[in-house]
């Protein structure tokens, strides 16, 4: 039997609450979903005023480590590059050249996911017409468990 190699994503879902941010992945153990919190999602720049505390979240420690992963990623990597900027104006050549600036790394294609997650949500939104992520060149990856 193979091994199955993890691959997920983030989606955005109306509920009677509000928008909630679910990550969505597959791996060995079978499928899996995530709420990781409130989805403030108009402009990139109101992901920010919009943040819910990590301690909003309290189903259990991994979902709340997995909520501070993206909010890590977030403030640290998309809002500084995009922030500004409204969603529709930004171009795959922009998207491009911020990620070439990463080493070929895992944070790397982890950061360009998660944008692409957010572009894909505007998409289905209707705010957008194309999700410039995914026609942008992925570095291509080895992992530890992978073969030669």
């Amino acid at each position: 039997m193979d091994a199955v190699r993890p691959s997920g994503h983030l989606q955005v879902v109306q509920r009677a609450g509000g928008q909630r941010w679910h990550a969505l992945w597959r791996d060995a153990d079978g499928r899996h979903q995530k709420v990781l919190g409130p989805a403030w999602v108009a402009t990139a720049a109101s992901a920010r005023r919009g943040a819910a505390s990590p301690g909003a979240l309290h189903r259990g420690p991994s979902q709340r480590s997995t909520y501070g992963d993206y909010r890590y990623t977030l403030d640290n990597h998309l809002l500084p590059a995009f922030g500004e900027h409204e969603i529709r104006a930004i171009t795959r050549k922009q998207i491009e050249t911020w990620h070439a600036r990463y080493p070929r790394s895992r944070t790397a294609e982890k950061v360009l996911m998660i944008l692409g997650a957010i572009f894909h949500h505007a998409q289905r939104r209707d705010l957008i017409d194309v999700n410039p992520v995914e026609r942008v060149e992925r570095h291509p990856m080895r992992y530890s468990g992978d073969s030669t």
